[in-house]
């Protein structure tokens, strides 16, 4: 509500400052909890003083998400600034984010972005380096080496492929009246020796700032908002030209040919800041990637269910469901360095969404068992693999068995090795699953007063386990003391047991 209403000021008063904001998921909550501001704000992003930025649901992370994620967020956050407004923007906005991952531009050149910006580079990194061959190197902490910056640039990812970087924004809680300074924006001559250095290293005499404020709502101050005003009035008598823009206008301007031929840096974007924001709040990392990989199993299984007529596609359920967990990839929230009253709305919102995937997900796989033949000896066990390659793995089913063991065949009558065992105080069955890349498949589980002969070769006991290949040796503080490798001539593979260890750390 205060960055609204502040803002809004602002733009009545200073015709030509501009309010950049990112984050459709915030205009969401505009739009649920201050109906009467979000429709007045409208009226500003039509006459293009208000600016959609950075094309994302949130300003998110990009070390901990999915590649998978990190697409959608493009693809939920213009969506709704394009069925809201009618626009969408053209860049990844991250002012502050902890590192940022080589795969980035690739992915925002894939989903037809052409820009990033942030200012975090400055915080003890200061962008790549411009070599005097002409060459870009990795960022290197400030102290270690001063050659030039580079702030404009092609940001290049694996595949080749790149955005128009930005990398020297500045501080975002920067104010153009800080330490008293009354000179006329168009007029200072440092930002012009910042220009002159883009324009001997890339041949373009610009230089995009950010100025506002940041963590506490609000706006800039309103001296900036008056001084940037009046920069704009003033153009043709200063040191040079101010633009109030839009965080992608700099990368639109810019012709292919200009594009092309800009100094290019090839690599991660990694900073010393945020240490332990990939290790901290470790459940919120579990949670995140619980709902990546269950909302990749919904989808598939939902799609194979609609093919099949077996149910509609629930395309606006997953929706609300991604949408419900990725707003929590926020820089600070994934990363764990939100405050601790935050993940009160964190971990339930995980949990939300996890529950509507699930339910999307039993959903589809009860469609698509129904279309298929069951018809089995015994019991009948339909496995569903969601990934794309034939996977041979260990299934778990909570299957009422009266006998003391248990024999389970595939698809083609061959059996497999089961075992019946206890999993949270509950009897269930286990065994071997070879199964067709996105697939269901039916097996079949029978009761039997024999054990299978696929268990001749299996022996367990409280400290050791063999089977046809190895004998493992658990020691008495539990840790994994020996394994044999029956094969070569009953080679010890371990020098010392396999321990746990907790390293320095230095950071």
């Amino acid at each position: 509500k205060n960055t609204l209403e502040k803002n809004f000021e602002l733009l009545d008063k200073y015709p030509n400052y501009r309010m950049n904001f990112e984050g459709a998921f915030r205009y969401k909550l505009a739009k649920e909890y201050y109906p009467d501001l979000y429709e007045k704000l409208k009226g500003y992003i039509a006459k293009g003083q208000w600016n959609v930025a950075g094309s994302t649901w949130d300003a998110m992370d990009v070390n901990v998400p999915s590649s998978e994620a990190l697409m959608r967020q493009v693809l939920y956050g213009n969506g709704f600034f394009e069925k809201e407004f009618g626009k969408k923007s053209t860049d990844i906005f991250l002012t502050d984010c902890f590192g940022f991952s080589h795969a980035l531009p690739s992915i925002a050149a894939h989903m037809g972005l052409n820009g990033f910006s942030t200012q975090k580079l400055v915080w003890g990194v200061g962008g790549p380096i411009y070599e005097e061959d002409g060459t870009v190197s990795k960022p290197m902490p400030d102290g270690e080496n001063k050659k030039p910056r580079m702030d404009l640039g092609k940001w290049v990812g694996p595949d080749g492929n790149y955005v128009v970087a930005s990398f020297l924004q500045g501080d975002y809680t920067y104010n153009f009246d800080n330490g008293n300074n009354e000179t006329p924006i168009n007029q200072r001559e440092q930002y012009l020796k910042e220009m002159e250095h883009n324009e001997k290293y890339t041949g373009h005499a610009i230089r995009s700032m950010y100025y506002g404020t940041g963590d506490y709502g609000g706006s800039c101050k309103e001296a900036s908002a008056k001084m940037v005003d009046e920069a704009v009035k003033d153009n043709g008598n200063g040191l040079f030209e101010v633009v109030s823009a839009s965080t992608d206008q700099i990368f639109n301007e810019l012709t292919p040919e200009e594009r092309e031929a800009l100094p290019a840096y090839d690599g991660e974007l990694l900073i010393p800041h945020g240490s332990g924001a990939l290790t901290s709040h470790t459940i919120n990392k579990r949670w995140n990637r619980k709902n990546e990989l269950l909302a990749d199993c919904a989808e598939r299984a939902a799609v194979i269910a609609s093919w099949l007529g077996a149910a509609d596609y629930p395309a606006e359920k997953l929706l609300a469901a991604w949408q419900t967990f990725l707003w929590h990839q926020f820089h600070d929230d994934l990363p764990g360095t939100s405050i601790a009253e935050a993940y009160v709305f964190t971990y339930n919102d995980y949990i939300i969404a996890l529950n509507m995937f699930a339910a999307e997900l039993e959903n589809a796989v009860g469609g698509i068992i129904r279309t298929m033949d069951t018809n089995v000896e015994g019991t009948p066990v339909v496995v569903y693999n969601p990934v794309s390659y034939e996977r041979n793995d260990v299934v778990v089913a909570e299957i009422n068995i009266q006998t003391p063991y248990v024999r389970v065949f595939d698809g083609h009558g061959k059996e497999v090795p089961a075992q019946i065992s206890v999993a949270d105080g509950k009897k269930v069955v286990k065994f071997v699953a070879k199964t067709a890349p996105v697939s269901c498949t039916v097996f079949d589980v029978r009761e039997s007063d024999e054990p299978s002969p696929l268990q001749n070769n299996l022996f367990v006991n409280g400290t050791v386990l063999k089977n046809q290949r190895y004998i493992v040796t658990i020691d008495k503080n539990g840790d994994i003391s020996s394994i044999i490798d029956k094969e070569n001539d009953h080679f010890e593979l371990l020098k010392a047991p396999i321990q746990l260890e907790i390293g320095p750390d230095t950071s």
